[in-house]
């Protein structure tokens, strides 16, 4: 009895490892406006900023009007349904460095309106990305 109370347990230790990280942020999950968070930091939010969208539907930028603040994400595909799996390429501008990740695997988590949330739990990275179509 004792053994197979063990095996259980460690066999529950074991699903909920192996969920760890699938889950998206909850600071992402919870957001209704336009923002990118890396590796656990918020790098980019936005509210009154101006965003975009290319006509393919695929790139999506928002910045202030001098750039100081940015983020670039472009997709490989329209974001369409949840559970979608996507390849993007960031970009953003955070306490003064611009810097990118290119080829970061996202999952479409949530669509509502026109806004997208997307999880990448390799990279722990979320974004909350606006569609203007």
């Amino acid at each position: 009895m004792r053994k197979g109370l063990l095996i259980l347990f460690a066999l529950c230790l074991v699903a909920v490892g192996c969920t760890k990280g699938k889950k998206m942020d909850g600071e992402v999950a919870a957001s209704t406006r336009v923002m990118l968070k890396v590796g656990g930091k918020t790098v980019y939010t936005a509210d009154d900023f101006r965003s975009q969208d290319s006509v393919q539907g695929t790139a999506f930028r928002s910045g202030n009007d001098d750039m100081t603040s940015y983020m670039s994400v472009s997709l490989n595909a329209w974001p369409s349904a949840v559970g979608q799996s996507l390849q993007a390429d960031l970009g953003w501008k955070h306490d003064g460095a611009a810097e990118t990740r290119p080829g970061v695997s996202f999952s479409v988590q949530k669509i509502e309106g026109d806004l997208v949330w997307l999880w990448s739990s390799s990279d722990k990275i979320g974004a909350v990305i606006r569609t203007l179509q």
